[in-house]
């Protein structure tokens, strides 16, 4: 059956962000042969549907007046650990996914949620068809202006 994706496009992340983010994760000032720097690389995947129906947070009708917006992480460095519960077959292990646990995740995560904003707020074409964000409860929309600890928020908030 499929997605009914209407606009999907991989993006790339400011390098000089990208940089700063790298150092703070690893302590020490990235070189241009380092793994996330030596070629351009995709970090982000923006999809766009003429679809927008939402049953919570926040409840949005099937009828026309919404659209979805997605951003996928496509090179997360954060890595996590499944572990053994106990010694019982039968017993879920204990995951924990450290989504977002480094500064890398979290810049190329806010960086893809301002290119949406952009996309949707500042072009002609996004600013003619959204008349505004419909957010997750408890949220603001997103803004051009939106701090780093709002976009941090949105984006564990939004987590699957």
């Amino acid at each position: 059956m499929g997605v009914p994706i209407d606009w999907l496009a991989n993006t790339t992340v400011p390098v000089d962000g990208l940089k700063i983010a790298i150092e703070q994760d690893e302590g020490k000032e990235p070189q241009q042969i380092h793994p996330l720097l030596k070629n351009v690389r995709c970090f982000n995947e923006l999809l766009i549907a003429y679809i927008g129906v939402s049953p919570s947070n926040p409840v949005t009708p099937l009828d026309g007046s919404h659209i979805t917006t997605s951003l996928i992480g496509l090179l997360q460095s954060s890595r996590g650990s499944v572990k053994l519960n106990s010694s019982h077959p039968n017993d879920n292990p204990v995951i924990d996914p450290q989504y977002f646990s480094t500064n890398v995740d979290s810049y190329t995560m806010r960086e893809g949620l301002r290119t949406i904003a952009r996309l949707i707020l500042k072009t002609p074409q996004g600013s003619e068809l959204i008349e505004n964000e419909t957010p997750p409860d408890n949220f603001a929309p997103v803004s051009l202006n939106s701090l780093n600890d709002y976009l941090d928020a949105r984006v564990r908030a939004s987590t699957m």
